[in-house]
């Protein structure tokens, strides 16, 4: 196949004058123009290669990379020079988002995104336990159909949102949580809920001070590996309540007086 054939262009062409012929013959012969989808596949194969620079170079210029023990494999079908100039499909990157409490058991989820053909594709995805912020899940063939060449890859990139009072180290979680401060000087239970919704009391001793840590075990996010859930540390930050009670104020200076 002529590539420059293909585009209505000259061997001398800029690739300015490459692009606009490629963007001319390609919305006459769109499929949702009422045009042939095989030839606006030859128009793609023909840009992808003379469209770019590089690529343009090595097909007006073709030099064969000898290697005295593979000269067969460097002319067959399947060889070095079929391989440079074949046109590949694009992967395609989409984004997915959870909630930090979705990370402790996974989550499926549907995703709907436009290909380059101008098709919607609806896939399934499927999170894993203990993933982090950023990571990334591979679907091969699911990318791009543009081509008449194998499907690029779907590639997932997961951001877990922010919560509230939460923060995460590895597979540990941070809860900081405001606890009446008459708790802490005297002592009591408080009532906490876990990352993963459910209800936990922690014990709060006399005398407990500002931003006080208690760690209270497997209560974290899971590996990815072993699925062992990590720590959860609590953080207690006091909350000083309005008491209006005028008996009761005097009641806590005296107290406050015999702890000096």
């Amino acid at each position: 196949m002529d590539y420059y054939s293909v585009l209505g262009v000259s061997k001398n062409a800029s690739q300015e004058d490459i692009k606009k012929a490629y963007r001319k013959l390609a919305m006459v012969h769109h499929p949702d123009r009422g045009g042939d989808a095989s030839k606006l596949t030859s128009i793609n194969e023909a840009y992808e290669v003379i469209g770019d620079v590089n690529k343009r170079a090595e097909y007006d210029n073709p030099q064969a990379r000898f290697n005295s023990n593979n000269w067969e494999d460097i002319f067959s079908p399947g060889g070095w020079y079929r391989r440079q100039h074949q046109p590949v499909n694009k992967n395609i990157t989409i984004q997915a988002e959870i909630k930090l409490s979705d990370v402790v058991k996974g989550k499926r989820l549907y995703a709907k995104y436009r290909l380059r053909s101008g098709r919607d594709e609806t896939v399934e995805i499927h999170i894993p336990p203990g993933i982090h912020h950023g990571e990334t899940i591979l679907y091969n063939g699911l990318g791009d159909d543009y081509l008449s060449v194998h499907r690029g890859d779907l590639i997932v990139k997961v951001r877990i949102l922010p919560e509230k009072n939460w923060t995460r180290q590895n597979n540990d979680l941070m809860l900081t949580c405001s606890v009446n401060a008459i708790d802490m000087i005297a002592g009591g239970a408080v009532e906490l809920t876990g990352i993963d919704g459910k209800q936990f009391k922690l014990k709060v001793h006399p005398g407990t001070q500002a931003n006080a840590i208690f760690t209270v075990q497997e209560q974290g996010l899971p590996d990815r590996r072993s699925g062992r859930r990590g720590q959860l540390k609590i953080k207690l930050v006091p909350e000083i309540p309005k008491i209006h009670n005028a008996e009761l104020l005097e009641n806590l200076r005296n107290a406050r007086d015999a702890a000096s």
